[in-house]
């Protein structure tokens, strides 16, 4: 049983987690044996870290993946830590609750492990014949230049090659401690059997600080089962050190679980506060397959055969030229902003703010095959009033976390007293969304058609949205407090737009935009146009 998510913590994470994966399976031969990975807050637009490598992981290894989705919205507030993305003892008990009843013994490690057996091939039949008891090994490190250079699709390649490297280089150097769990670094190795998990409630969910779960767990097992016990004499376990790049939970200074309290002064098995719910006890979650699930590749299907095939270049100028000009098609953009929601869940709620466009047409369409939901709040000439109220204290959490999307896809210099009404309207209540009080209900935020013209500053005044590239044409991001006009950005931005506007319907007057510019330098906006690109400054 093991945890993660699909984030880039340490040196090579996709390595050494590919190399963990493969050396498990290809060590597990019972038709009962299962590999749990509890994807814990990876970011609904990312698919999970098994997912994202995929490619890299054996058949063997996908048959017996069994891939838990926790996401963010399904963290309770109390298992929150500001400074780690994950909790290790809830990620745990995710997966230790969810494990297949038919098996006796759970191994919990991490997905940097290489073990090699030594009196048997497989480690179903090492622990068929173990017994009752918890049971330990020393961790040997791997230097990382050693382990990257190991093919992660060969895992037994692998064990042969570590077999004689661990000789050469001498890595066989065991490290004991106290007892009950007399390893450092005893959650890298700690079989249990599943039945004392259940009856201890599981790892202690209050140890959201980082560090010591793994010796809490070996303390209050062993009041059912005695000190761990060594298994060296049968298999020896192999960690791929990626020390050398910081991560949260090894810099210096880092908040961590005291040993003191949560180890040495333990003094019994059984976790009464949390022995109904440990492991998100009644929580519905997801369960994945791989290779992925027919969804994802229904979706890619799906985007073709709505748009036509493309037959000619489709062109857009991202200059003063092309300014306020909404060249980028339909069906151009419309495969990124399904892109968005592929890994979302079944149910997801979705805002689609804007009138009747191309692309709200044919993105409906799609929404309903992917089974999102969506509201549309439009009206013929304003707006519907967005109102997060009934999404609040709903119990479907999906409802509590709804994107929203604003499509300003019939914005253009020549638009009409109805266009530029709509328009106007959807700034408004993107403003509104922004500052009262919505931030905390809205999980995301999209604009379609929000770069290269007048709607580019309303939207970055609200929205930190990440600087993708124009030709995708949309952004998204999260909602941000603003306060308006206030010289910063939003200055900067309008300056920006009237530059444009400017250099494209009075070019014969560029002097004059020339000298305007730097009568306003003394406000520290004109260098930063200047540095745009927009016009040239006289020095």
């Amino acid at each position: 049983m093991v945890y993660g998510r699909n984030d880039n913590y340490g040196y090579n994470l996709p390595k050494r987690v590919a190399l963990s994966l493969n050396n498990f399976a290809n060590l597990l031969d019972n038709p009962s044996d299962e590999i749990i990975f509890v994807d814990y807050n990876s970011p609904n637009s990312s698919p999970t870290f098994p997912e994202a490598i995929a490619d890299t992981l054996t058949e063997r290894t996908k048959s017996l993946l069994r891939v838990i989705r926790v996401r963010p919205h399904q963290i309770p507030q109390r298992a929150l830590n500001p400074n780690l993305e994950t909790n290790e003892p809830l990620a745990r008990n995710v997966g230790f609750r969810r494990s297949n009843p038919a098996n006796r013994w759970i191994l919990s490690t991490n997905t940097d492990m290489v073990f090699l057996p030594k009196v048997a091939k497989s480690l179903s039949t090492i622990v068929s014949s173990l017994d009752d008891g918890q049971y330990g090994l020393p961790r040997f490190e791997i230097p990382e230049t050693v382990w990257e250079s190991l093919p992660r699709s060969d895992p037994g390649y692998v064990i042969r090659e570590m077999d004689g490297l661990a000789a050469r280089l001498s890595l066989r150097h065991i490290v004991t401690v106290d007892p009950p769990h007399i390893f450092d670094g005893p959650g890298d190795f700690q079989l249990f059997l599943r039945e004392d998990l259940f009856t201890i409630g599981g790892a202690d969910e209050d140890m959201i600080k980082g560090w010591h779960v793994d010796s809490n767990l070996a303390k209050r097992v062993s009041f059912l089962r005695g000190n761990v016990v060594s298994l060296l004499d049968q298999v020896e376990a192999y960690h791929c050190d990626h020390t050398k790049q910081v991560t949260p939970a090894h810099k210096s200074g880092a908040e961590s679980n005291s040993l003191y309290s949560k180890v040495k002064l333990v003094g019994q098995s059984a976790l009464e506060k949390q022995k109904d719910t440990w492991g998100l006890n009644m929580m519905q979650l997801e369960e994945i397959r791989l290779p992925k699930d027919s969804r994802v590749s229904a979706v890619d299907k799906l985007v073709s055969a709505v748009s036509a095939p493309q037959d000619s270049y489709s062109h857009s100028e991202y200059n003063s030229e092309g300014w306020d000009l909404n060249t980028i098609p339909p069906e151009h953009i419309l495969p990124f902003l399904v892109d968005f929601f592929v890994h979302y869940p079944i149910g997801q709620r979705v805002i689609w703010i804007g009138p009747d466009t191309e692309v709200r047409r044919r993105a409906l369409q799609l929404f309903d095959l992917m089974h999102l939901e969506v509201d549309l709040h439009r009206r013929e000439v304003t707006l519907k009033r967005v109102s997060l109220e009934r999404f609040r204290n709903n119990e479907t959490a999906q409802l509590r976390d709804p994107v929203v999307v604003f499509d300003f896809s019939l914005w253009s210099p020549g638009a009409g007293n109805f266009v530029r009404s709509i328009t106007r309207a959807m700034e408004k209540e993107l403003r509104n969304l922004a500052r009262k009080g919505g931030t905390q209900r809205v999980s995301h935020v999209i604009g379609i058609n929000v770069v290269g013209n007048s709607v580019e500053a309303a939207f970055g005044d609200y929205v930190a949205s990440s600087k993708v590239p124009y030709s995708i044409g949309l952004r998204h991001g999260e909602l941000v407090r603003s306060s308006g006009f206030s010289g910063g950005n939003r200055c900067v931005s309008l300056m920006k737009n009237f530059v444009r506007s400017a250099r494209r319907d009075f070019r014969a007057n560029e002097l004059s935009i020339i000298q305007f510019l730097a009568a306003v330098k003394g406000f520290g906006v004109a260098r930063r146009i200047y540095e745009f690109g927009a016009v040239r400054l006289p020095r």
